[in-house]
């Protein structure tokens, strides 16, 4: 099973991340589960943004570009540092298919 693992991430952004309002904090872990849950290599599209918490607004999300947690991409956001303290889609399915094996 694959688990998102914050404590890194939340340590180097701490500062933005103490900064964000509520809504803003809860929109972020619901992206960083969302990328853990997809193996989406910290990739969220933008059509999925909204759909991720109720009533989300452009401000919300600007409060995590301007934090710098979230990197706009052409199709949607990155999420700073996700694959620094995450494995990759190949490391997990990898790992799931050795598992698998045995």
């Amino acid at each position: 099973m694959n688990r998102h693992r914050p404590r890194g991430a939340f340590k180097d952004k701490a500062l933005a991340i103490e900064a964000l309002s509520d809504r803003a904090f809860r929109l972020h872990v619901a992206g960083l589960c969302f990328c853990g849950r997809t193996l989406s290599d910290g990739h969220i599209p933008e059509d999925r943004v909204r759909r991720l918490l109720p009533r989300v607004t452009k401000g919300i999300v600007h409060e995590l570009v301007t934090g710098g947690l979230w990197m706009p991409v052409e199709d949607g956001y990155e999420v700073y540092g996700y694959l620094e303290y995450n494995p990759s889609k190949e490391k997990v399915v990898k790992a799931r298919d050795e598992k698998a094996e045995r």
